[in-house]
């Protein structure tokens, strides 16, 4: 146990109120997915979309996702994990095996403009690209495709949830130019979603899981306060952290329903 002067203190303070915008308006995260494969690709028809100068053609198709062992990293503005491991300290103190790194499957729906595909096509056999064409267009950007997208907004943390899914993810190349449009993915990977979920929820108590630090009793034995004495009450950095952030959402918490209860 180390007693800490102002400075150090001041830091703290001003550290936890940055991991509680996980939990304000920056409550959203990055997950990066990386390493995954589509299959059974099927077209499902073709629409023309209306722009502003122009008229394109889309072509738009489902698939699903092959098992794969993949990579993956859930971050925050304060706090993340990775594929990797967990880190305490600098150190690796939870190092991640494959099962907490598979992907069981999943399901795409999305759609190319027919113009990329017509473009890469060998426009020598035909004139314009055909069905298979499109399919062989697809498969090449999304047979081991990555993305990352933000999860998650508002106030509150939110968890992934089984199977995840993510909306709107655009498949780019080196120079992001997107090729491939995803409406909706799906992921069924249960270790992964239950390991960045855990992170998430245990991370500010690590000191406690990772450091061997003891639990603070629930109950302190005192002797009664007498005038003119200071009381000294030895806490961990950890706990610290812990009783600022939780003192904080009270405060703020209460404010927001006071807030609210004005335009009511």
């Amino acid at each position: 146990m180390k007693e800490i002067n102002k400075q150090v203190l001041r830091g703290i303070i001003r550290e936890s109120l940055q991991g509680l915008m996980t939990e304000g308006a920056g409550a959203g995260y990055d997950v990066t997915f990386e390493g995954l494969k589509a299959t059974d690709i099927r077209i499902t028809g073709t629409e023309v979309k209306q722009n502003l100068h122009s008229t394109d053609k889309i072509v738009k198709f489902t698939a699903s996702l092959a098992p794969s062992i993949v990579e993956w990293k859930a971050i925050g503005y304060y706090e993340g994990v990775t594929s990797e491991g967990i880190y305490y300290n600098n150190d690796l103190v939870d190092e991640f095996d494959d099962f907490q790194k598979t992907v069981n499957g999943g399901s795409i729906s999305g759609w190319v403009y027919y113009e990329d595909v017509n473009n890469s096509a060998p426009t020598w056999e035909t004139e314009s690209a055909t069905e298979e064409d499109v399919v062989r267009f697809i498969n090449d950007w999304l047979s081991d495709f990555s993305f990352t997208t933000m999860y998650g907004s508002g106030w509150s943390h939110v968890n992934l949830t089984d199977p995840m899914v993510f909306k709107n993810i655009e498949i780019q190349d080196n120079y992001h130019v997107t090729y491939v449009y995803i409406n909706t993915i799906e992921i069924s990977a249960p270790e992964i979603t239950k390991t960045i979920n855990w992170y998430f929820d245990n991370y500010l108590d690590f000191g406690k899981i990772y450091g061997g630090e003891e639990e603070m009793d629930e109950t302190l034995e005192q002797e009664p306060l007498q005038e003119n004495k200071k009381q000294t009450i030895k806490l961990k950095e950890s706990q610290l952290r812990k009783i600022i952030c939780e003192s904080v959402k009270k405060v703020l918490g209460k404010s927001w329903q006071n807030s609210a209860d004005e335009w009511v």
